[in-house]
């Protein structure tokens, strides 16, 4: 952020896609055919009960994340 902030007035930092989520979702079980129909399983959970992509974004980068993303404003 420091680095952002030499170039940005305003710069806020988002966290995405906890570790342990992508691990559930890319390797559950290193095992191929499991390891799809966990993703198929999540799939379905995700587009009928709850995307827990969708409420893990959050504001506070402080845990293990798999991709942060930087916010950073210009002046107009």
């Amino acid at each position: 952020m420091t680095l952002l902030r030499e170039y940005f007035p305003e710069v806020s930092v988002w966290g995405m896609f906890p570790a342990t989520l992508d691990q559930l979702y890319f390797r559950a079980t290193h095992i191929g055919i499991l390891d799809k129909l966990v993703r198929g399983v999540f799939k379905l959970v995700a587009k009928w009960l709850f995307n827990p992509y969708v409420y893990a974004i959050t504001r506070s980068p402080n845990y293990r994340w798999s991709n942060l993303v930087a916010v950073c404003v210009t002046e107009n």
